[in-house]
């Protein structure tokens, strides 16, 4: 509105003219707020993207390591487990050993008897 538009209107128009502008400030400083907060909510978002790719990247170091480790256990369990099985043939070989002796002996006390 021009001056010369403004200077011809009452009072009465003046003041709602003024109320609709002040309705009209109200409505935009609210949307400036809700602005605002969505600005303040994406900027959060963005830096916990951030804080999220790095946990992920760090996970990955993790699940890393943990792999090396689930690696070497089996490994570990491997290896004894070769040692108890080498282990074990050695015993039933020795009680083979003993096993035969035993029957032996006991065949020569048998032929003795007869």
């Amino acid at each position: 509105m021009t001056d010369k538009e403004l200077r011809r209107l009452s009072r009465k128009e003046l003041l709602e003219l003024l109320i609709a502008e002040e309705k009209e400030k109200q409505k935009l400083a609210k949307e400036l707020e809700e602005t605002r907060i969505q600005l303040s909510d994406r900027t959060i978002d963005i830096q916990n993207a951030g804080t999220l790719a790095e946990a992920v990247f760090s996970l990955n170091g993790v699940y890393k390591a943990v792999d090396a480790a689930a690696q070497q256990y089996l490994e570990n369990i491997k290896k004894r487990d070769e040692e108890c099985r080498i282990q074990c043939e050695k015993i039933l070989d020795d009680a083979r050993i003993k096993a035969d002796e035993i029957i032996s002996e006991a065949k020569k006390k048998a032929e003795k008897w007869k």
